[in-house]
C-alpha cells in the first residue's frame, strides 16, 4: 500500500501543492471540488499522527532527564512511595518462572 499508494500520492500532491502554490486542502479543490476532502482527510490524519508522536517524544524526555537523578533511577528500587508490597527487583532471588501473577517491578510500578 505504501510503494503502490501512498508515496506516489504523497509525492503527487507536493508538486501539484508547489505547482499550484497552495496548501494541501485549496489544491485538491482547485482540481475538482469533489476532491477537497482528500485534502481535508490528509490534514487531518497529520494532525492526529502529530498527538501520536508528540506523546512518545514526550515520554523520551520524561525518561531521560529522570534518569540523571543522582541517587539511580527511581525505578531500579522498590524503597520509593509508589510501591506496593508486591515490588520485587528482577536481579533479587525473584524467577521469572514464579507462577505468582501479584508480583510487579519496580520499573512497572513506577510506570503505572
Amino acid at each position: 500500500m505504501l510503494i503502490f499508494c501512498g508515496i506516489p500520492m504523497f509525492y503527487l500532491e507536493l508538486s501539484l501543492g508547489q505547482y499550484n502554490e497552495t496548501g494541501a486542502i485549496t489544491t485538491w479543490d482547485k482540481i475538482c471540488p469533489l476532491f477537497k476532502g482528500i485534502g481535508w482527510a490528509v490534514v487531518l490524519i497529520a494532525f492526529f499522527v502529530d498527538f501520536f508522536y508528540n506523546v512518545i517524544i514526550g515520554y523520551a524526555f520524561y525518561y531521560f532527564f529522570a534518569s540523571f537523578n543522582l541517587n539511580g533511577v527511581p525505578w531500579a528500587t522498590c524503597n520509593n512511595t509508589w510501591n506496593t508490597d508486591a515490588c520485587y527487583l528482577p536481579t533479587v532471588g525473584f524467577s521469572e518462572n514464579d507462577t505468582n501473577a501479584t508480583h510487579e517491578s519496580a520499573a512497572m510500578q513506577y510506570y503505572q
